[in-house]
């Protein structure tokens, strides 16, 4: 999961009961290493990166279209939202850092975590993303490994 990849500290928790978990980084890293961390778990990153910190030390993470609760998100505090999709650019979210990483691609964990568990369930994988606007984009070439 990206909070394990991220290196956050025990005792992360839900920034609101259900959505998303926040919590500081076990070591304060570049804004630049933590983007790079991010793109490594998820393949890639296709929406916008944007900053006014140079060291992050704490973030939050809301998988999907995590715009939707940009408000719930920035009450935890975070330097750095690291989200699916965004409804507004990022500098207008009042986070000091954003990493828009595209929905689809901040949720291939989620079904792949799924897919191990159900193991001779078929967890469908198809080839689409969703760009950070929200527009569907078929992408036949797109394969995921498990």
């Amino acid at each position: 999961m990206y909070r394990d990849h991220l290196g956050m500290q025990e005792g992360y928790k839900h920034f609101d009961g259900t959505l998303g978990w926040h919590g500081n980084l076990t070591k304060p890293m570049a804004f630049e290493d933590l983007v790079a961390k991010v793109k490594e778990f998820s393949g890639n990153i296709i929406g916008e990166t944007w900053t006014e910190l140079k060291t992050i030390k704490s973030v939050v993470v809301c998988t999907g279209l995590g715009g939707m609760v940009n408000e719930l998100a920035l009450a935890s505090g975070a330097d750095c939202y690291i989200l699916g999709q965004n409804t507004m650019p990022a500098a207008m979210t009042g986070f000091k850092a954003v990493i828009e990483i595209g929905h689809t691609l901040s949720e291939w964990h989620g079904l792949l975590f799924w897919q191990r568990i159900l193991k001779g369930i078929k967890v469908d994988l198809a080839p689409v993303e969703l760009d950070s606007f929200g527009t569907e984009v078929h992408n036949p070439k797109r394969q995921r490994a498990v």
